[in-house]
């Protein structure tokens, strides 16, 4: 089991700081990727989504950025940027989102 740790980029007395993406193996008790992806600010977090969404049984770690939907995947011990899909726009994240099954054959391009 793993958890993913996401940091916003203020502390709590509202200084800038990095956010920091950290995944945690539970069951071993180890930091598996410690990484600072993009700014995270507290509103947010209705951007940051964690699914399969290519079908290869991998979790990704996706951002609706205002330029696209930016996907990230954990190779080795890292989280490292692999594409942005315009079709889906940040806009789309504004009303409440349901997401069942995402998967994408085609690698550059998501179904809406």
């Amino acid at each position: 089991m793993q958890l993913l740790s996401v940091s916003h980029n203020k502390t709590f007395d509202n200084q800038d700081r990095t956010s920091y993406f950290a995944l945690i193996d539970l069951n071993a008790g180890n930091l598996l990727s410690e990484n600072t992806l993009f700014s995270h600010s507290t509103c947010e977090d209705t951007y940051v989504h964690t699914f399969d969404i290519n079908g290869e049984a991998k979790t990704e770690l996706c951002y609706a950025s205002t330029s696209g939907y930016n996907v990230y995947a954990l190779s080795e011990n890292s989280f490292t940027y692999q594409y942005a899909s315009s079709s889906v726009p940040r806009s789309t994240f504004y009303k409440k989102v349901k997401f069942g099954d995402l998967e994408c054959m085609d690698i550059g391009k998501l179904p809406v």
